[in-house]
C-alpha cells in the first residue's frame, strides 16, 4: 500500500495486470496542453513553483485540496479533477472474470432512423461505474463529432432533458426518428445544438421546436494505440475535456 503522497502501485489481477494511469498526471498535463503553457507559467498562475508542478505531474506527490481549488479557479475550462467522481483509465491485460454490470445498447449515433431505440435495446455487459437506471450505450459513426468523439467510440449517455450549458448531448427530432450528438449552448437566451466538428459543413441545429436534448454524455470507451481507454464523469462531459484527454494519451 502506498504511503501518503506516493504514487499508487500497479494493480495486479489473477490473469495479468491492469495499469492505472495516474489521474493527477493526466489532469495537470491536460490543462497545460489545453492552455498551451509550460510548468513555469502553470505554477505562476496558481502561486506555486515549477518544481511543485513537476512533482504533481510525475506522481511523486498529490496536490493538496487548496491547490486543486486554486487550479480550478485559474483554469475554469479545465476538466473535473480526479476526485473520485471522474476517472481516466487505460487498461492492459485485465481479469476476464471481472464483475460486470448491464447497460442497454441502443445502437448507432447519429442516426436518421433512431426510432424507439431504448425500448428495443438489448442489455450489454459494461464496467459497473457506467451502469445506471437512466443510462444507455451507443456507438459513434461518421465524423460529425470529431475530434472529441471518433468513429467506433462507445459512448454512455444518461437521460436528462435539461442539460447544463456546454454539455455534449444526444438530441432527438420530434418530426421523425432522427437523433444527433451536439454541444448544448445558449445563444441570446435561446437553446442551440452546436456542431462538435468545427468543419463548416456541420451546422448548428437551431430549431428548438424540432429538436430536443434528451440525454447527456457521461462516459466514453475508446482505443489508444491498441489499448482500451475510458473516461467517465457522472456530471457530464464537455468537448474540451475530451480533446485534452485525447491529446495526453
Amino acid at each position: 500500500m502506498a504511503r501518503k503522497g506516493e504514487a499508487p502501485p500497479r494493480e495486479k489481477t489473477s490473469r495479468g495486470s491492469k495499469t492505472l494511469v495516474s489521474p493527477w498526471t493526466k489532469w495537470l498535463k491536460a490543462i497545460r496542453v489545453a492552455y498551451a503553457i509550460d510548468q513555469d507559467e502553470f505554477g505562476l498562475r496558481i502561486g506555486r513553483t515549477r518544481s511543485a508542478v513537476a512533482m504533481w505531474e510525475t506522481g511523486q506527490q498529490s496536490p493538496p485540496a487548496k491547490v486543486v481549488a486554486a487550479i480550478r479557479t485559474a483554469f475554469p475550462e479545465a476538466p473535473p479533477p480526479p476526485d473520485g467522481n471522474s476517472s481516466v483509465q487505460v487498461k492492459g491485460t485485465v481479469d476476464t472474470e471481472a464483475t460486470y454490470a448491464k447497460i442497454l445498447y441502443a445502437g448507432i449515433v447519429p442516426a436518421s432512423n433512431w426510432g424507439d431505440a431504448l425500448n428495443q435495446a438489448e442489455p450489454e455487459p459494461i464496467s459497473p461505474k457506467f451502469a445506471g437506471p437512466r443510462r444507455f450505450m451507443c456507438k459513434v459513426q461518421g465524423d460529425s463529432c470529431y475530434p472529441a468523439l471518433h468513429q467506433g467510440d462507445m459512448v454512455i449517455f444518461e437521460s436528462n432533458p435539461a442539460p447544463a450549458e456546454g454539455m455534449i448531448v444526444l438530441a432527438e427530432r420530434s418530426s421523425d426518428s432522427a437523433c444527433t450528438v451536439k454541444e448544448f449552448k445558449r445563444v441570446n437566451g435561446m437553446a442551440t445544438l452546436a456542431p462538435i466538428n468545427p468543419d463548416p459543413a456541420f451546422r448548428d441545429v437551431s430549431d428548438p421546436a424540432g429538436w430536443r436534448a434528451t440525454a447527456v454524455l457521461v462516459g466514453v470507451i475508446f482505443t489508444v494505440q491498441g489499448a482500451e481507454a475510458e473516461f467517465y464523469s457522472p456530471s457530464g462531459l464537455r468537448v474540451l475535456q475530451l480533446l485534452t484527454l485525447r491529446q495526453t494519451l
